[in-house]
């Protein structure tokens, strides 16, 4: 559950502007997808002008029947007292649950506005970013990753010229997004090695792909067909967001080396995902930070108040943390044993923060048939009242990053 202090500050943000003239904002969808038989619901969101990463605004659902006509476009979100600004307008559509297509587009609001968003079949399938292209190019127009600001204006600079599918007219306002990766040409080039490049845009679309690959060959249990969707969308609730941080110093080679061990434990149905998703010895390794030891620990303002601990310990540089000393955060050297900690990444490698009491010391991971609270408290990372050695069902079935979320 959110904190107050959390609500207040999304309140906040729906009143940038507040006192300015305001606005309405129309959303039709259109697409050569059938409803009812590909498509049986559509979920609209208003968003800040973070893209994915941003606040949710305002929502709005529509339920699809068979006899609606989208090939012409149908509305599906109506919006007023929209403050003048920058917005992204994501649309999600879904057949029995699961995701089928799901869409980013910037919009400018300055008066009353109606858009138009186009969903292609071709973008069905297609994961966005593609791994070692452009971090930004998010969205999905003809089955192409582009910029969220191509989708309702092709012709912008730097949006590339792809053909329409000739089975809907070409829309003013056009666009597409993601679907899971199951055979694009996204998903074909996306094999990672020590020599590669990892940017922070690709990591959490690259991380989806591979641990569903890993779920769909070591969980004995069915791959929901959303799964890549719904792991990238948890990614990005913590690393994701984390790693476009310019104070966490992502480091795109170290990251890269760290997707490619995930990879080849996929390949092994092997319980060392556990460890590179939530030790800092994994993907955390890649956060270098920028700030030295003694400097303040850095976090901007837009950080979510439930990620704000975590910015400031991913600014401090390798080998540092960020700790409070009387009124200031800032980076010292990671705890060693008996050192005081609130979090397992104030304790050095090998080592988790343990509770006594009202208090937290670092410890050393506990062995195997050690009583533990959390996966992290074992040296298996995997905790299920005892620390134990996980299955391969418990090692890839669940989400690697549910860890992190509040």
């Amino acid at each position: 559950m959110r904190s107050l202090a959390y609500i207040l500050l999304a309140a906040n943000a729906l009143c940038v502007g507040c006192g300015d003239e305001t606005h309405e904002l129309f959303v039709d969808v259109r697409t050569d997808l059938a409803p009812g038989t590909e498509f049986d619901e559509i979920r609209a969101e208003l968003r800040d002008d973070r893209g994915r990463l941003g606040e949710v605004l305002r929502t709005a659902e529509a339920g699809v029947l068979s006899s609606h006509d989208y090939s012409a476009g149908r509305r599906v979100a109506e919006w007023s007292d929209i403050a003048s600004g920058d917005y992204v307008v994501r649309v999600d559509m879904r057949l029995g649950g699961a995701a089928v297509a799901d869409i980013v587009a910037e919009v400018v609001v300055s008066a009353d506005r109606a858009i138009t968003i186009f969903v292609s079949r071709d973008c069905a399938g297609v994961t966005c970013p593609a791994l070692g292209g452009d971090p930004g190019a998010t969205s999905c127009l003809a089955g192409v990753c582009v910029s969220p600001r191509c989708v309702l204006d092709e012709s912008a600079e730097g949006c590339p010229d792809v053909p329409m599918d000739a089975g809907v007219d070409a829309p003013t306002d056009a666009f597409v997004d993601v679907g899971t990766d199951s055979g694009s040409d996204a998903g074909a080039d996306s094999g990672a090695d020590s020599g590669s490049s990892l940017a922070a845009g690709d990591l959490c679309p690259q991380l989806a792909r591979v641990l569903c690959e890993g779920r769909q060959t070591c969980c004995s249990m069915p791959t929901p067909e959303d799964c890549q969707i719904t792991m990238r969308d948890s990614c990005l609730e913590f690393f994701g967001r984390l790693a476009l941080e310019p104070a966490s110093g992502w480091d795109p080679a170290r990251g890269a080396e760290i997707l490619a061990r995930i990879e080849a434990a996929a390949i092994t149905c092997s319980p060392e995902v556990l460890p590179l998703i939530q030790s800092g010895d994994g993907i955390v390794s890649a956060f270098r930070g920028t700030v030295s030891e003694g400097g303040a620990c850095v976090a901007a303002p837009t950080v979510p108040l439930e990620l704000l601990p975590y910015a400031r310990i991913f600014s401090c540089t390798d080998g540092l943390t960020c700790m409070r000393l009387g009124t200031e955060y800032t980076c010292r050297p990671l705890g060693t044993a008996d050192d005081p900690c609130v979090f397992d990444f104030h304790c050095d490698s090998g080592l988790y923060c343990g509770v006594e009491g009202f208090s937290g010391r670092c410890a050393f991971r506990l062995p195997t048939g050690s009583e533990c609270t959390a996966g992290s408290d074992c040296v298996t990372f995997y905790c299920d009242t005892s620390c134990g050695e996980p299955s391969a069902d418990e090692a890839w079935c669940g989400d690697p990053f549910a860890a992190f979320l509040p």
